[in-house]
């Protein structure tokens, strides 16, 4: 049970400048984001450990997670020159700054409550409950970053005959600097971690035919990651009993390495589009949080550490068409095969020690969706769809359940323009699940959500009030089997809401001298 409230704002801009007498140009941009919240959470609970029928131990506690404000800024300048009519190089130094601040308090008003008869969210005067203080699970952290981007590329680009060849090669270097200020019961510490990036963050080879109607991309890009240096802490966190957290110190570097190849193929005349899309994608180093569990008292110890073999590879074809002559009927299906290789530490222990093992799990999956659409007048719609994925979960570990199991959903939408400046959305579907284990994962869920908004001021003011789930048959706690075949439960705290949303839409055109 939580109450608070959350306030984010953001302001970016972006400027291009042409130099005078060339082709060069310069490209500026800005960033400031800003992000502050309050947070009162109460947890109560009892633990009942082995097969033991009386309540062993419990629990009542309340967190106050606030001041909580986390802000960035980031500049930025890329200066493009055109070497020549085929290629052309730019020169990108970006700067960025992050700062998080955190308190989180933990009081165990269970210290006030010796008959556990008080309800969930009773909070009694601030100089009782500050008595109660668990300052061992009780911490301030400051966390900042500053990273220097500097990012050269080079960009190629040749006519021929037939069509048209264009590559594209960015290299980054990007010196970043971490510091974490802790400070948790006993502890205070605090990490300085400097460290220098290299990342291949695009680049391509790709070929169109002279009327661009068919085509090729090959796409590759490495990606790295810097671990959280909470995780790096070397302390225990046991503000919920039955899943304890521990640092690791010893956390390198995560880097992703992705590849893909995609066809495109387009007939004007019919309206009518397909590709083709492969990929694969590898992690070296990949940053999990792996756990041991006690059998003897269902406590789990979570750890992050580096895990290396976590790959998966995947083609994909997508076709679209009209099916009349008016082109109002449109038909589409989209198709994808993966496969996936995950690996995580999982291990059972005794007591208070950590004791994990490589797990690896392979997961097979199919997904297919069908959609069909009709076009009303000049802009509104109707339309049908229906989607089915099938995934075969295996493990290699001993207790591992095999999972076959499929996730199908179907449903209707519909969009129409109205008089007066009103545009009506709704979209109404089905989820369903079947094959899992558990019979709280195998559900329907009836989803209906819609949309309605107006227009003014000739189009530049925009008022938009969506509704979500608005049956109520969504429930808020969802069920997932994540990539080690494990089942993850979130809990969403608005399962059926309604939003009211008003844009502006403005252009501004530089004077002309």
């Amino acid at each position: 049970m939580g109450k608070g409230h959350q306030l984010k704002g953001s302001l970016s801009a972006v400027s291009t400048i042409k130099l005078k007498g060339s082709d060069d140009y310069i490209n500026l941009i800005g960033q400031i984001s800003y992000d502050k919240r309050k947070e009162d959470l109460f947890n109560k609970y009892a633990i009942n450990y082995g097969d033991e029928q009386h309540m062993q131990t419990y629990g009542n506690q309340y967190f106050k997670n606030h001041p909580d404000r986390n802000w960035l800024y980031q500049i930025g300048a890329a200066y493009n020159f055109r070497l020549s009519q085929a290629v052309e190089l730019s020169m990108y130094y970006g700067y960025s700054h992050r700062d998080k601040k955190r308190h989180s308090s933990l009081y165990l008003l269970d210290q006030l409550d010796e008959d556990n008869s008080s309800t969930i969210g009773w909070l009694p005067s601030v100089a009782e409950y500050e008595r109660t203080k668990d300052r061992s699970n009780s911490y301030v952290s400051q966390y900042t970053e500053d990273a220097h981007s500097i990012i050269p590329s080079i960009t190629w680009d040749k006519d021929t005959e037939h069509g048209n060849w264009s590559a594209q090669a960015k290299l980054g270097i990007i010196p970043t600097r971490q510091k974490l200020a802790y400070q948790r019961g006993e502890a205070d510490t605090t990490i300085v971690r400097n460290t220098v990036l290299l990342t291949l963050p695009f680049t391509r080879l790709s070929y169109w035919v002279k009327d661009h109607t068919k085509g090729f991309q090959l796409l590759f890009k490495a990606t790295p990651k810097l671990p959280d240096l909470l995780n790096m802490v070397n302390i225990q966190d046991a503000t919920d009993p039955m899943n304890v957290k521990e640092g690791n110190n010893g956390l390198k570097n995560e880097m992703a390495y992705n590849v893909s190849l995609i066809f495109n193929s387009i007939n004007i005349a019919k309206q009518r589009s397909q590709s083709l899309r492969m990929g694969y994608t590898y992690r070296a180093n990949a940053l999990a949080m792996g756990y041991s569990y006690d059998a003897n008292t269902g406590v789990r110890r979570y750890r992050a550490d580096n895990v290396n073999g976590n790959w998966n590879a995947y083609v994909a074809y997508n076709y679209e068409q009209p099916l009349d002559k008016m082109k109002r009927l449109t038909f589409g299906t989209w198709t994808r095969m993966e496969y996936a290789n995950s690996v995580d530490l999982i291990g059972k222990s005794e007591g208070s020690n950590y004791q994990a093992i490589r797990s690896s799990v392979q997961t097979m999956l199919l997904d297919q969706t069908l959609k069909l659409n009709y076009k009303v007048g000049s802009s509104s719609t109707m339309g049908v769809k229906v989607s089915a994925a099938w995934r075969n979960i295996n493990g290699k570990t001993m207790d591992f359940d095999h999972i076959n199991a499929v996730d199908f959903n179907y449903g209707a939408t519909a969009s129409f323009n109205l008089p007066w400046h009103i545009q009506v959305g709704t979209d109404i579907t089905m989820y369903s699940r079947r094959g899992y284990e558990g019979s709280n994962m195998n559900t329907n869920d009836l989803l209906w959500n819609a949309r309605i908004s107006y227009t003014m001021l000739k189009g530049k003011l925009t008022w938009m009030l969506d509704g979500f789930d608005i049956l109520g048959n969504m429930n808020n706690i969802t069920r997932m089997v994540n990539a080690q075949g494990r089942t993850e439960t979130f809990v969403n705290a608005l399962p059926r809401y309604a939003i009211l949303h008003v844009a502006y839409h403005f252009n501004m055109k530089p004077k002309k001298h």
